[in-house]
């Protein structure tokens, strides 16, 4: 699902702020326009599941796992490590 923000998230100054709060997701963050001038915007997720952040560096990578009809894990990390 596409969210239309009224303020846009490719131009920012310094980069989303997230933040949990009680069960919820909040998502600040800035907008630089083409006058200079900063506006913010703010994004709230309720009855979070998970959620997954680039930060765009190539230090981290995408692991998925699946669990048959029990679903799937996917984690952002730097290294994982297999006991075997």
């Amino acid at each position: 699902m596409a969210l239309r923000l009224p303020t846009p998230t490719n131009r920012t100054a310094s980069g989303p702020k997230l933040t949990m709060e009680a069960g919820r997701l909040v998502v600040d963050y800035d907008c630089e326009g083409d006058d200079g001038r900063i506006t913010s915007g703010r994004i709230l997720f309720e009855e979070l599941l998970s959620f997954q952040y680039w930060d765009g560096s190539d230090r981290f990578r995408d692991f998925t796992i699946y669990f048959d009809d029990a679903g799937s894990l996917d984690v952002v990390a730097a290294r994982c490590h297999v006991d075997r």
